[in-house]
């Protein structure tokens, strides 16, 4: 396959300028994140007309139910609309859809932005990637052990040096996954290690608060 992008290295301003050399009757159209040919305001009537949705949950990041949402095809990650009356007064931002539960988690703003991207099962149009994605080192499964807001033991069957570098990924139950910094600090036999997380890491803090809210559980 092949795909071409005209106006991948062109700025908006420059597209707009083209169209109006053109004679394009596009050339001053307002913007809009709306689906291009579906009127504006009528997303959702357009989705439910063609899609099987249904009413589900609505939770927030801790699981506590809130309300209830029309369908998750009505619905797009930050979206802050459309909930109805929740239990709490908003705002709330859609954090996650997730389809096969047909249950929406919502947060507040502070919760919405992420620093890491996790992708799997990438394709790349030209067969592979121009270069390593991962170029400053390697990723492994490790097991934990011990945890704590400043660091933890781990269990692998990668050879790590003590001193070296790590970024350990987290996947919190129902919150977003979370990367910390940190260095192997001591290393035993049968593959265990112990590892310090980087005190300058903001994102320790979130690590700190999900370990307190797992205690109080």
């Amino acid at each position: 396959g092949r795909i071409l992008f005209p106006l991948g290295g062109m700025t908006k301003r420059e597209v707009r300028e083209h169209a109006r050399e053109f004679g394009l009757p596009v050339a001053n159209k307002a913007e809009s994140q709306e689906i291009c040919f579906v009127p504006r305001g009528q997303t959702a009537r357009y989705l439910s007309s063609r899609l099987p949705v249904s009413s589900g949950p609505v939770v927030d990041s801790g699981g506590r139910a809130l309300g209830t949402h029309r369908g998750t095809a009505l619905y797009t990650v930050g979206q802050r609309s459309g909930f109805g009356d929740l239990a709490e007064p908003g705002p709330w931002y859609v954090l996650r859809i997730i389809a096969r539960e047909n249950r929406i988690v919502v947060g507040r703003r502070e919760e919405l932005g992420v620093r890491d991207v996790v992708l799997e099962s990438m394709t790349f149009v030209d067969g592979a990637a121009a270069e390593p994605l991962w170029p400053d080192g390697r990723r492994f499964a490790a097991t934990s052990l011990e945890i704590s807001s400043g660091g933890m033991s781990i269990k692998s069957a990668e050879d790590l040096e003590v001193g070296c570098s790590v970024e350990v990924s987290f996947a919190l139950l129902t919150l977003p996954r979370i990367w910390v910094r940190g260095n192997v600090s001591w290393r035993k036999s049968k593959g265990s290690f112990g590892i310090r997380f980087d005190a300058q890491d903001d994102r320790r803090m979130r690590l700190k608060e999900w370990i307190d809210a797992y205690l109080e559980c």
